[in-house]
Formats: structure tokens, C-alpha cells, sequence
């Protein structure tokens, strides 16, 4: 089993969070780059929750054989989103506008669902109407790119705000298309173009 042959393998804390991975191959057999669907391609979830195990997050930073998957949620109320700016944190995003929160999925959440929940949960205060997968965001361009994959999902809420978060700035609700034109973190720019 690859979480058991990547534990054996680990000169790191034990402690290290494990986080959600699913081997490429398994993942990509069908490679896109950008946004790919829903409609069509609900196999990759089922690939996810079948194939996806929990390795130790420090083991597969750098493994591009392995893709790390990330709920990534964007916030729509009628034709606007919610945007927000990064002033902190991650260095490669300052100053880069996002419209969507998301992060890795752990072993405490089990599941790509319960990650995404936690996600939501963290970063932001929202009344969900409705919320569900839109598609699939794939880039190769960089090595973090190359590690990465994201499940996008389209939240329809009411009154959103950030929660105590320092590295963003609340933008609140904008006009999908304003937004399109902004400097727009990559898979930002990618989710923007799906809707």
C-alpha cells in the first residue's frame, strides 16, 4: 500500500499532518491542464475516495507522482462573487486577488467532503444556500502546480465575510466579470473562467 511504503520511507516527525494524495496515474489517465467539468467526469471523485490515501504531507511536497487534492470553494450570489486579496502568507500569492478558499484535506477529516467543510468553516462566516462540485482544476506549469489538484466547488450564500484571517482582505461581493479582469491568483483565474 503506498501510505504504508511512504511512512517506511519518512525521516521526518512522525507527527508530520498526513494529508489526502492519489497517485497521478490513477488521477490523470485522462490528462487535461485548466478546468475540466463535472458533467462527464464524475469518475475523478469516485478515483478520490477510492484511491486516495493519507501520507505524510512532508514526504510528498516534492513528488510529482503523487497529486495533493485541495477542495477549493468559491462563494456566487446571483451574478457576483466573493473576492478577496492576499497581503500575507504564502509569498508566490502576495498581492494576487482570490475568489476561492480551499486547502489540503487531513487525516482528522477523512474525507474530501469533510476536508472541504473545514475549509469553509475556517476561513470564512456564509450563509450556504446550496453547495456542490463544479468541475476539476488541473495546471503543470509549476512545481507546485505539479503537485497539486483541486476540486472546485460553487457555494451559493448569502452575507459572507472572512473569519479572523490576516493574510486576506475582504473585497465582499463583485461582479463576475470585474473580477475576471483583476490579477487573479492561478486557480482563481481558472474557477473565474468556468463560471
Amino acid at each position: 500500500m503506498l501510505a504504508e511504503e511512504m511512512s517506511r520511507r519518512c525521516t521526518k516527525d512522525m507527527s508530520d499532518e498526513k494529508i489526502l494524495v492519489v497517485e497521478r496515474a490513477k488521477l490523470l489517465e485522462k490528462h487535461f491542464e485548466g478546468f475540466m467539468p463535472i458533467e462527464g467526469n464524475e469518475n475523478l471523485l469516485k478515483i478520490i475516495n477510492e484511491h486516495g490515501q493519507f501520507v505524510p504531507r512532508s514526504l510528498v511536497e516534492n513528488d510529482s507522482s503523487l497529486k495533493q487534492i485541495i477542495p477549493y470553494i468559491v462563494f456566487i450570489n446571483n451574478n457576483k462573487v466573493f473576492l478577496m486579496k492576499r497581503i500575507a502568507g504564502e509569498k508566490r500569492l502576495h498581492n494576487l486577488y482570490t475568489i476561492g478558499v480551499g486547502g489540503h484535506v487531513n487525516d482528522l477529516d477523512g474525507s474530501l467532503e469533510a476536508g472541504m467543510k473545514r475549509e469553509i468553516d475556517e476561513e470564512v462566516e456564509a450563509e450556504i444556500k446550496k453547495i456542490a462540485p463544479h468541475g476539476f482544476i488541473n495546471l503543470e506549469a509549476t512545481p507546485v502546480d505539479k503537485v497539486h489538484f483541486g476540486v472546485l466547488y460553487i457555494a451559493e450564500a448569502d452575507e459572507i465575510k472572512i473569519k479572523e484571517e490576516k493574510s486576506l482582505e475582504d473585497f465582499g461581493m463583485v461582479d463576475i466579470e470585474e473580477a475576471k479582469k483583476l490579477n487573479l491568483e492561478g486557480w482563481s483565474r481558472v474557477a473565474a473562467d468556468s463560471l
